[in-house]
């Protein structure tokens, strides 16, 4: 099991999981975890691919396999932040959510990324 990261204070943390990296025909999706108690109020990823114009699909779970968040098509190349909406519902692009133990980042390439290879940054920030 992961150590368990937590904040103090309510001050913000944020928690980069390990780089991930795909070698020439590797398409399969990476499952990194965190063991993490907080809650999770920005997602800020970013996917490197230069043989290859890829889009990645981000999804995260809890131990018993619910969904926390999902999002598809993050661009190659591109810093993408999910970050607290200030519409404050449940039909925002991102709602905050809570964690409370180990969880699964599920990191799915569109394809092959070709002879490059690629790799996929994701830094969750908690408080």
């Amino acid at each position: 099991m992961p150590a368990r990261i937590t904040t103090a204070n309510g001050e913000p943390r944020p928690v980069r999981t390990a780089q991930q990296t795909w070698a020439n025909g590797v398409t399969a999706a990476t499952a990194p975890t965190l063991n993490i108690v907080g809650k999770v109020v920005q997602i800020e990823t970013k996917g490197v691919c230069a043989d290859e114009a890829l889009t990645w699909t981000v999804t995260i779970t809890t131990s018993n396999g619910a969904t926390l968040f999902t999002k598809v098509s993050i661009p190659e190349g591109a810093t993408v932040y999910d970050t607290e909406s200030s519409k404050g519902t449940l039909d925002a692009d991102f709602n905050p959510f809570y964690a409370t133990g180990v969880v699964t980042i599920t990191i799915t390439p569109s394809g092959d990324p070709g002879a490059s290879g690629a790799t996929f940054d994701l830094v969750l920030t908690i408080v």
